[in-house]
C-alpha cells in the first residue's frame, strides 16, 4: 500500500472533523508535520479524501528498478535466446542491489536499457563483456576482443555515444582511437567494423 487514505462524508448543514490519531507517525511517512485535523464546512453529500503518500525506502526503490529492467527483458524475450536472458538477469542482479548501490546515485533509466535491448535484437550479437550504469542513469555496455575494446552509452531516445580503442599489432606503435554518436543502426555498423560478427539479422526491423 502506497499510503493512508482518510475518507469522510458531509451531510446537509453539518460540520465534522477528521483527526489524525498519531500525527507523529504520519509525519514520518511524508517527511513533514501534517495538520492535526481536517475540517470541512457544511455541504451536501461531499466526500473528503486526504491521501498521505508513503515514501519508498532505498531498498524498495532498488527492488522496483530491478523489476522494471527485468520486465523490459521479458518484453523482448521471444527475440533473445534463453541463455542470453539468464546472462542479462545475472548481470543486473550483480550490478543493481542495495549492498553495492550508493543511495545518492541515479537509478537506471528504463528507456535507456530498452534501447540496448533493441540493439541486441537488431544485431543478434550477444558478445558484450559487461553492463553498467552511468552517473546520468544511462546504460553502459562494454565489449572486449583481442586488441579491441568498445564502450557505448545508450541514451533513452535511442542515440548511442560510443568509443573504440584499437591496440597496435606492432611493437612501438600507438593505439588508435575512434568515437561517435549516432542511431542504434549506425552503432551496429560501427560495432561490426570493430568487433566483427553480424550487424543485423534478417527478419528484425531496423530500430
Amino acid at each position: 500500500m502506497l499510503g493512508d487514505l482518510f475518507v469522510g462524508t458531509v451531510a446537509d448543514d453539518s460540520r465534522f472533523e477528521l483527526t489524525l490519531d498519531e500525527p507523529e507517525s504520519a509525519s514520518a511517512l511524508v517527511g513533514r508535520a501534517p495538520p492535526a485535523s481536517i475540517q470541512v464546512s457544511k455541504g451536501i453529500g461531499k466526500t473528503v479524501r486526504r491521501f498521505i503518500p508513503q515514501q519508498l525506502s532505498f531498498e524498495e526503490r532498488i527492488f522496483d528498478s530491478l523489476v522494471n529492467l527485468k520486465t523490459a527483458v521479458a518484453t523482448y524475450a521471444m527475440h533473445l535466446p534463453p541463455e542470453e536472458r539468464h546472462r542479462i538477469f545475472e548481470r543486473l542482479d550483480s550490478v543493481i542491489n542495495a549492498e553495492d548501490w550508493h543511495e545518492e546515485d541515479p537509478l537506471p533509466i528504463v528507456d535507456s536499457f530498452k534501447a540496448f535491448l533493441q540493439w541486441l535484437v537488431f544485431t543478434n550479437s550477444f558478445g558484450w563483456s559487461s553492463i553498467g550504469v552511468s552517473q546520468e542513469g544511462t546504460i553502459l555496455v562494454a565489449w572486449s576482443r583481442p586488441h579491441v575494446a568498445v564502450t557505448a552509452s545508450f541514451g533513452p531516445s535511442g542515440r548511442v555515444t560510443w568509443t573504440a580503442r584499437i591496440e597496435p599489432r606492432e611493437e612501438g606503435d600507438e593505439p588508435d582511437h575512434a568515437a561517435g554518436v549516432g542511431s542504434l543502426r549506425s552503432f551496429a555498423e560501427h560495432a561490426r567494423l570493430y568487433l566483427g560478427g553480424p550487424g543485423g539479422h534478417a527478419g528484425h526491423e531496423h530500430p
